[in-house]
């Protein structure tokens, strides 16, 4: 099959392969997601209570138990994704501006070596100054 619809005698060049898994699969995630009953209410409130996972996206269920006098919610904690991804990123550009200034002083750009000398400490103070606003609350 793969011959058949990539490469030179195929209808899609071979770059598409990836691309086209990634859309198969996102079809099929989406349809049965659609297709299958949605899991109750009973379970996800439950399930919240246990983990309390935060975010915006929980705001129904936690609404819906309300309603049933059922307090889900002991008290507010921040949310920590949004600070994860940042420290996430902010450390590739640690990592990456750490090497890359490596190479640089080794091979003797120096002026280059100094952006991304300073490039690798602002991302270091950075990161850990969020690194101090995730939660790390282990339930």
């Amino acid at each position: 099959i793969s011959t058949a619809l990539f490469g030179n005698e195929g209808m899609m060049p071979n770059w598409a392969k990836f691309p086209m898994v990634v859309f198969i699969t996102t079809v099929v995630w989406l349809l049965v997601t659609f297709i299958t009953k949605p899991e109750k209410a009973k379970v996800l409130q439950s399930f919240y209570e246990k983990t309390q996972p935060g975010g915006p996206g929980w705001s129904k269920i936690i609404q819906e138990a309300l309603k049933e006098n059922i307090i889900l919610k002991e008290k507010e904690n921040p949310w920590s994704v949004p600070s994860g991804i940042l420290a996430m990123l902010l450390g590739c550009v640690l990592i990456y501006s750490c090497l890359f200034t490596t190479g640089y002083w080794i091979y003797g750009a120096y002026k280059i070596a100094m952006v991304t000398s300073i490039l690798a400490a602002v991302s270091g103070l950075l990161l850990v100054k969020v690194w101090k606003k995730i939660r790390v609350d282990i339930l």
